[in-house]
C-alpha cells in the first residue's frame, strides 16, 4: 500500500498540481496581455501541454498498464516524456517572462509603418487613454477589462491594446490598472485626513476587488505593506509640522 502511494499515487498527484499551475500561468493573464503574437502563443503553448499531458496518459498509464510497451523501453519512454515536459514548460516560461518574446516568435516580421497621418490619431488615442484614468477614474470601476476599455473609448481592442503597449510603456493591462489604482491608494494613506480610513476601504475605492491584490501589488512597487507607507507618510508629516514649528 505505501510503495503504490510512493511510486503511483503522489507522482500522478503532484503532476496534475505542476500541470493546473501552468495552465493557470498560461491563460489568467492572456485576457490582459496587450502583445497580440504573444497572446497566441499562449494557445499555442496551452494544446502542446494538453496535447504532451494526453500522450503522456495514453502511453504510460494505459499503454504500460495493458503491457502493450516492452519493460525494457519503461525507463527510456518516461525520461523522454519528463524531458518534453520540462522543455514545454521552458518554453512557456521564457514566453511569458520576455517582453520582447515577438522577435524570437517571428524575427522576420517587419516593424509596421505608419502613414503620417496616423501619428495626430494615435496621440489622440493615447491622450483619450489618459484621460480616461485620469480625468473619468475608469479604472476605480472593479473588474475592468482591456474590452470594457474599448467599448467605453470606441477605439478597437487590438489597437488599444498595441496604444498601451507600444505607446505608454505597459508590459499588460493590470500593469496599467496597478498604476492607476496604487496611485489612489498612496494619495488617501497619504492624507491625513483619511488617517482613520481602513485600508480595504481605500483599495474597494480604487477598484480593488479585495485587499490581497492590493497587498501584493503594494509589495512590488513600493517594498512595503499599505499600512507601513501610511506610518511612514504620518511620520513624515509630524517631521514636517515640527521643523515648521521650530523655525518659527
Amino acid at each position: 500500500m505505501l510503495t503504490t502511494w510512493l511510486y503511483d499515487v503522489i507522482p500522478v498527484a503532484l503532476q496534475l498540481v505542476f500541470l493546473g499551475c501552468a495552465l493557470s500561468w498560461l491563460l489568467g493573464e492572456r485576457r490582459s496581455d496587450l502583445v497580440e503574437a504573444r497572446r497566441r502563443l499562449r494557445v499555442v503553448l496551452l494544446v502542446a501541454f494538453v496535447t504532451l499531458g494526453a500522450l503522456t496518459l495514453v502511453v504510460e498509464r494505459i499503454g504500460m498498464g495493458f503491457g502493450l510497451i516492452p519493460i525494457a523501453a519503461i525507463y527510456p519512454v518516461h525520461v523522454a516524456f519528463a524531458v518534453a515536459g520540462l522543455l514545454v514548460l521552458g518554453v512557456i516560461v521564457f514566453a511569458l517572462m520576455r517582453p520582447d518574446v515577438v522577435r524570437y516568435i517571428d524575427p522576420e516580421r517587419p516593424s509596421p509603418v505608419e502613414p503620417s497621418f496616423d501619428h495626430t490619431r494615435r496621440d489622440t488615442d493615447v491622450a483619450r487613454v489618459r484621460a480616461a484614468f485620469e480625468d473619468s477614474h475608469i479604472h476605480r470601476q472593479m473588474g475592468l477589462t482591456v474590452r470594457d476599455l474599448s467599448v467605453h473609448l470606441s477605439i478597437p481592442e487590438y489597437r488599444l491594446r498595441a496604444l498601451i503597449h507600444e505607446h505608454m510603456g505597459f508590459r499588460n493591462f493590470n500593469t496599467l490598472l496597478h498604476h492607476y489604482r496604487l496611485a489612489d491608494v498612496c494619495r488617501a494613506l497619504a492624507d491625513p485626513a483619511q488617517n482613520t480610513v481602513p485600508v480595504l476601504t481605500l483599495a474597494l475605492s480604487a477598484g480593488y476587488q479585495s485587499i490581497a491584490p492590493l497587498n501584493r501589488a503594494f509589495r512590488d512597487q513600493e517594498a512595503m505593506t499599505p499600512t507601513e507607507y501610511r506610518a511612514r507618510a504620518q511620520n513624515r508629516d509630524r517631521f514636517r509640522e515640527n521643523s515648521l514649528d521650530s523655525s518659527k
